[in-house]
């Protein structure tokens, strides 16, 4: 897994030429969360009873085994024949004396906390929706379907963005624009989910953030390619996915560190548990701090990435001073 997803730009950059990587990278690291969205969707209908889940393990061990086969099999070099652009031709800076460059590069620096909040955020609401919103009275299929409409209209909206960022190369400016946006969105929740009985509401926010939180993410990927060429495509991305997976252990334990037990008075909304704690079931937690300091570190990274972030299109000045020689 760890490869996979470090994979995405590095891949984009040596198969794709220039005015197709942007929607190659997106495809590349869209599939992963597209793959999350085809196993929770249908795993449960697989596996309707306890007696059916060898069945259900069984399916989902084919499409892996393909997988294992076609990758081991299929793919027989790194590189194409022809390189698809001037910089797909240029050697990479070797791993260590890289991994000295890109952290002294202020941009990527910036870009490895920001899209690391990111997908930490992103990971901590994903993992704790229904715990979150069962306080309010809002079923476990309610925040099940949460999760699918963030990731259903993340995939279409990173889609038609990523076309759109492959036809005017402005990633610096898109991405700010669709972080704004998941800020907005996002803080939305974050004050929506506090009330009972606006299902309709809560649906569209989330929607909406997982729509321009998703478009953020490819377009983080290429950023983090062009500031630090030319750093070795996978050695930007695996740095960036390390520190949202560092930032999603801290926030996930944070967040459950700082609930507490629900007040008496809003016990009469939640769905949680049908019995209290006292019988043995489990208290429910009222995250409300814990997603105010959700809110706080969006605003913050945002102000962080409009005003701190400014990149350098390393990559694309050097294929057009090749492009202007030939």
């Amino acid at each position: 897994m760890p490869f996979a997803m470090a994979s995405p730009a590095k891949v984009a950059s040596l198969w794709f030429p220039e005015q197709q990587r942007m929607i190659a990278t997106t495809v590349a690291s869209m599939s992963n969360p597209f793959g999350i969205l085809i196993g929770s969707a249908l795993s449960p209908i697989i596996a309707s009873s306890a007696s059916k889940m060898p069945t259900m393990l069984i399916i989902w061990f084919i499409p892996c085994a393909v997988s294992t086969v076609i990758s081991t099999f299929g793919v027989w070099s790194s590189k194409p024949p022809t390189p698809p652009s001037s910089s797909a031709a240029e050697e990479s800076e070797p791993y260590f004396a890289g991994l000295k460059q890109i952290i002294r590069i202020k941009s990527f620096r910036v870009l490895l906390v920001v899209l690391g909040a990111g997908l930490g955020l992103f990971t901590m609401q994903i993992t704790l929706m229904e715990q979150i919103l069962c306080t309010r009275g809002y079923s476990d299929n309610f925040a099940g379907l949460c999760g699918a409409l963030m990731i259903i209209v993340g995939l279409v909206t990173s889609t038609a963005i990523s076309i759109y960022v492959d036809k005017t190369r402005n990633f610096e400016i898109t991405a700010k624009i669709c972080l704004a946006f998941a800020s907005v969105f996002g803080c939305g929740f974050v004050v929506a989910s506090q009330f009972p009985n606006i299902p309709i509401v809560i649906g569209v926010l989330v929607s909406l953030f997982g729509g321009f939180g998703f478009a953020f993410y490819p377009i983080c990927l290429e950023l983090g390619v062009e500031c630090t060429f030319p750093v070795a495509e996978a050695t930007s991305t695996g740095l960036m996915m390390i520190s949202g997976q560092l930032q999603s252990i801290i926030y996930i334990v944070l967040a459950q560190l700082v609930a507490v037990p629900l007040p008496f008075d809003q016990m009469k909304y939640q769905v949680c548990t049908l019995s209290n704690s006292a019988d043995g079931g489990i208290a429910p937690q009222d995250f409300q701090y814990s997603l105010f300091g959700f809110a706080g570190i969006i605003v913050g990274t945002t102000i962080l990435f409009l005003f701190a972030f400014h990149c350098e299109y390393k990559r694309l000045k050097m294929e057009r001073e090749k492009q202007a020689i030939q």
